[in-house]
């Protein structure tokens, strides 16, 4: 489910809401866990051909994405907040190899860095509700327009990926 809410500063972010059928810990550390994270991140088609995560406040990942055609792209992300098993904040944006801030490669107006929100919540011993939250950074107009205009898109790139977590968590 995706859908668009208010933050607390008046801009509009997205939402999308996954169930797993997994215990919450597992699910984090799907999540948070390097060994795992490369596993399963990226879009549907993609793997992740180098891959660090020192999830902790202040710490980072930063990854190579490589889809079928061979292409690749870099990602980083800066954590904020760790709260074992239940909620992750950081920052993610696209990177070159050596970690510095780059524009999507497609996209010149989509917002430089989005500020996600992910939390973490036990159904019931075997199943976990993720809420995901994301919006941009200070945007400019023009990204701020861009990330509104690309919420399906990104619905569907979230759905992709999550899909991809549950198939292989349903592997553990």
């Amino acid at each position: 489910m995706t859908d668009l809410q208010p933050t607390s500063g008046g801009m509009k972010e997205g939402k999308v809401v996954r169930e797993f059928d997994a215990p919450r810990t597992l699910v984090f550390a799907a999540l948070a866990e390097e060994g795992h994270f490369a596993k399963w991140f990226g879009a549907a088609g993609t793997t992740l051909r180098s891959c660090s995560l020192d999830c902790r406040p202040g710490g980072i990942a930063h990854y190579e994405m490589v889809g079928p055609d061979g292409g690749s792209m870099w990602g980083k992300f800066i954590f904020e907040e760790v709260v074992a098993p239940e909620r992750l904040v950081y920052v993610n944006m696209f990177s070159d190899e050596q970690g510095g801030v780059r524009r999507h490669p497609l996209s010149p107006t989509w917002p430089l860095k989005m500020r996600n929100t992910v939390e973490l919540e036990e159904v019931h011993a075997n199943k976990t509700r993720l809420t995901l939250r994301f919006h941009p950074v200070d945007p400019s107009e023009d990204e701020y327009a861009t990330f509104i205009e690309s919420l399906n898109n990104v619905k569907v790139g979230t759905e992709g990926m999550f899909k991809r977590l549950e198939e292989y968590i349903a592997e553990l």
